[in-house]
């Protein structure tokens, strides 16, 4: 329920400072992704900016949704089924990933400043995948990597993919994603292709079922004797995920 409003999700994207995280966790090397398809794709959603910390409009934003501190103790609330909740998170890591523990201290320090209350959870490998099957977390962090060439969303995004075996674990979607999802798998020329890619992009987007932060840049080597090589981004990304 505290995340079901995405607006709530959209002020967490504002709490959240990337370019922090980027010059803090990678030394600098790496760059802020709006979504899961690279910007070298050809169908890459060129009008879609990427989210910048602000505080200010994450409260704009919780406001309009119902979240205020009430009661002044600097955390946002709302009655939720008559009862008063606060907008305090548990953000689930891996007990063994000094990256998402220290991706989670930078969320928590921002979070605060927005009224949010993040409680960071390490987590046990076995322990960590069983509650992600079961759907029982409010955020965990995680890392994903595309291959080169078409993305196919269906995997991650399609709601057939939301069940224990599934990695739908954003419990994202609907019938008009569905149906943009299988478009793109059966589209018959490129432009449809694209035009449906766009749509998603601009959904996922709008909708915010997961924090996008960055992709890793690494120096590559090359060598002379292999001709027009092509690099292709394939570091992870690292992402709060959200159920709702």
């Amino acid at each position: 329920p505290k995340l079901a409003d995405k607006r709530v999700r959209q002020a967490l994207a504002h709490l959240i400072d990337v370019q922090e995280i980027v010059k803090v966790v990678k030394n600098g090397l790496g760059s802020q992704v709006i979504g899961p398809i690279p910007e070298s794709a050809s169908f890459f959603n060129t009008s879609l900016k990427p989210i910048t910390y602000n505080a200010e409009k994450a409260r704009e934003l919780l406001a309009a949704a119902g979240w205020e501190d009430t009661n002044g103790n600097g955390i946002v609330d709302k009655k939720i089924n008559n009862e008063l909740v606060e907008l305090n998170l548990q953000l689930m890591i891996s007990a063994k990933s000094k990256t998402s523990a220290s991706i989670g201290a930078i969320f928590k320090e921002n979070a605060k400043k927005g009224g949010v209350d993040i409680e960071l959870v390490a987590q046990e490998a076995n322990t960590l995948r069983q509650n992600l099957a079961g759907r029982d977390f409010d955020i965990f962090a995680a890392a994903a990597g595309n291959e080169p060439g078409l993305y196919d969303p269906y995997q991650l995004w399609h709601t057939d993919s939301d069940n224990p075996t599934g990695y739908n674990r954003y419990r994202f979607g609907n019938s008009e994603s569905d149906k943009i999802i299988e478009g793109i798998r059966n589209a018959a020329d490129e432009k449809t292709r694209t035009e449906l890619y766009q749509q998603f992009q601009q959904i996922l987007y709008d909708e915010q079922p997961a924090l996008f932060l960055y992709r890793t840049i690494k120096p590559i080597a090359i060598h002379k004797r292999f001709k027009n090589a092509k690099v292709y981004p394939l570091e992870p990304c690292f992402y709060p995920n959200f159920y709702h």
